[in-house]
């Protein structure tokens, strides 16, 4: 990994199943379970920090992840929201 910390400014999130690109610079997977259907070849990742999550016996507790609203009001433009 780099010697520089991450900071707003150098920290590009990326979902799993997007494509690797050569700008990427570190790919790291921050989840506790593998995503299905991705190969670690396809991931070409550098670091799997799975302990940097909740865990399993945790996770019940959490609150509900809400789904992101962004990519659907893009898609229907006009509609109330």
């Amino acid at each position: 990994m780099s010697d520089q910390f991450p900071s707003p400014d150098n920290v590009i999130l990326k979902g799993i199943r997007e494509d690797p690109d050569a700008d990427d610079g570190t790919r790291v997977l921050v989840d506790r379970l593998w995503p299905r259907g991705v190969s670690k070849e396809r991931a070409d990742l550098d670091e799997w920090a799975e302990d940097a999550t909740p865990t399993t016996e945790l996770r019940p507790r959490l609150p509900p992840r809400r789904p992101a609203l962004a990519p659907v009001r893009r898609r229907l433009p006009g509609r109330a929201h």
